[in-house]
């Protein structure tokens, strides 16, 4: 379906084109957008012509670069290692007519935060949480569904770089809780069980 952006061009009787983008792949904001990771992204040109297709960073690669009438332009865009969201511009040419596509890449994920959080009362007061090299947070009330990050009440570490952390937890009458966390995004949420 190439419905969402539709934009005929008309260079003269003979030379037509126009450039559709699939509606799966554009964002709200009119465009493709990726990940940090990045990745692979499509969209459809319709044209009457030959066409050529270009990006204006090296960060974003097109395929095929040119082609005729109808096809497919495949858009790879490599991982963002920096903690600044970028943007790209992708144009389609035929002939002497042009259309762009806005292009953008969220920032890295470099640092996040991990909430520790329990649904019940366990009887046994608050709860001391510790990240080894981090320090201690509390514990101090439950939550009935799972909360968001850092919502009060959670022993919250913030601006934690990603990684593998070891934790224990202890509350009154020696319950006590260890493990590890693998921190891979923004936030973590870590329910301690009975």
């Amino acid at each position: 379906m190439f419905l969402l952006t539709m934009v005929c061009i008309t260079q003269c009787t003979k030379e037509a084109a126009l450039l559709g983008i699939s509606e799966k792949e554009i964002s709200e904001r009119g465009g493709l957008e990726f990940l940090f990771s990045g990745g692979v992204k499509s969209f459809a040109v319709k044209c009457d012509v030959k066409w050529t297709v270009s990006s204006d960073n090296s960060w974003l690669t097109v395929s095929p670069a040119s082609g005729s009438k109808n096809g497919t332009v495949t858009v790879r865009a490599t991982a963002n290692t920096s903690e600044s969201r970028r943007s790209a511009t992708v144009t389609v040419k035929a002939g002497r007519l042009s259309e762009s596509v806005s292009v953008w890449q969220e920032e890295a994920i470099t640092h996040g935060t991990i909430s520790f959080w329990v649904a019940e009362d366990f009887g046994c007061g608050n709860i001391s949480v510790t990240i080894s090299g981090y320090g201690t947070e509390t514990i101090f009330m439950y939550h009935s569904g799972e909360p968001p990050c850092g919502r009060a009440g959670t022993a919250t570490f913030g601006n934690l770089p990603l990684g593998n952390y070891s934790y224990t937890a202890l509350c009154g009458g020696g319950r006590s809780w260890s493990g590890s966390v693998y921190l891979d995004g923004s936030c973590k949420l870590v329910r301690l069980n009975k």
